[in-house]
């Protein structure tokens, strides 16, 4: 099932109704129902943008970066490192 709203559209509107705006108007503004946000409520409350993406997505601190040599090859020192 395709996803409507990204990550950091919930996250915007989990931020909107806590600076003020009502629940039911922020559910008829963006098109979405009540039982969806309290349900992202649930799973996203308390998280910053930031924490949502390094959780779903592949950060690139756990790939290996290996320095290559002007031959395209390995370079000698990240061999044996």
């Amino acid at each position: 099932m395709e996803k409507r709203y990204s990550d950091e559209q919930i996250i915007g509107f989990l931020r909107e109704a806590e600076a003020g705006v009502g629940i039911q108007d922020l559910c008829q503004l963006h098109g979405f129902s009540e039982p969806s946000f309290y349900a992202w409520r649930r799973k996203f409350g308390g998280m910053l943008v930031a924490t949502i993406l390094s959780a779903c997505s592949t950060t690139s601190s756990t790939l290996a970066v290996t320095p290559m040599s002007d031959n395209g090859l390995p370079a000698e020192s990240s061999v044996f490192a």
